[in-house]
């Protein structure tokens, strides 16, 4: 969006009642990470575009709208909560998401001795791809398809950059707990995001991988989620630096994973341009 100060007075109203509504999606998103109930999240979300189309005027664009519609969201947050009597249901982990086994989804990604099938392919000019409105849309497709709880936990860390240790006393999980699920949710958005975006072949080369390494892919991709939230030990370091060296895929999966990050925050930060730029 243009500066608004550079809209006449007018056409900038028109401008921003046509783009407050473009971010009705990220405010619901907010409000289900905080409330947990979606017609509660509706509720709030509709009470917050409300008084900030009443409140147009007065925007005056020192910050992005998002952060501004975010703002006014958090308060209206504070005042349902306070106006509920009863208390929220307490969050439980499925037994999907605990981290006894990985699901069978998982495991389709690696082969018996724990490498890529099929292997990684590049992907190309991702960082294009923050400049089109239409791969934001995929992004949240992709979003949705994700288990509630994970969901949620992955929103609050990448998107809104909460602590893990503040996420395991919101949600009531350990700090492993959560890590796998942040590490699912990693996964499951990088491979829906190469499927249905990038359409990102497996690699032709050859990784020049040791079947006897320290560890393998899977157990590296593991490394390389968790080192996004806390701390490798430095034995951890040495084994992931030594198979990174060895393994093009997981140096991919390694970039794509950053590009993850910075694609979460900048949907919370500034949300999806208004139109898709032309290459």
């Amino acid at each position: 969006m243009g500066d608004p100060k550079n809209i006449k007075s007018a056409e900038r109203i028109t401008v921003l009642y046509a783009e407050v509504e473009s971010h009705r999606g990220y405010l619901l998103r907010f409000a289900n990470v905080k409330l947990r109930e979606a017609e509660q999240a509706e509720e709030v979300v509709q009470e917050a575009l409300l008084a900030a189309l009443e409140g147009l005027g007065g925007f005056a664009g020192q910050s992005s709208l998002r952060t501004w519609l975010t703002s006014i969201l958090k308060f209206k947050i504070i005042d349902f909560q306070r106006r509920v009597i009863s208390e929220r249901a307490h969050f439980a982990v499925s037994p999907g998401e605990d981290d006894s086994a990985d699901p069978e989804w998982m495991e389709r990604m690696f082969d018996a001795t724990g490498h890529w099938t099929p292997r990684l392919g590049e992907w190309a000019n991702p960082d294009g791809a923050l400049e089109q409105k239409q791969f934001f849309d995929a992004f949240e497709r992709c979003m949705d398809k994700l288990p509630k709880a994970a969901s949620r936990v992955f929103f609050k860390r990448e998107v809104m950059g909460v602590d893990t240790d503040d996420i395991c006393k919101e949600e009531d999980i350990s700090a492993s707990n959560c890590w796998v699920m942040l590490h699912r949710a990693r996964l499951a958005l990088r491979e829906c995001l190469d499927r249905n975006w990038f359409q990102g072949a497996g690699g032709d080369e050859v990784d020049q991988m040791n079947q006897a390494a320290a560890v393998s892919c899977k157990e590296a991709a593991r490394l390389m989620s968790r080192r996004q939230d806390a701390a490798l030990s430095p034995a951890e370091q040495e084994n992931l630096k030594n198979h990174l060296y060895a393994c093009l895929s997981c140096r991919r999966f390694d970039v794509q994973l950053g590009f993850l990050r910075r694609l979460a925050r900048r949907y919370g930060e500034a949300g999806p341009p208004a139109a898709d730029v032309p290459a």
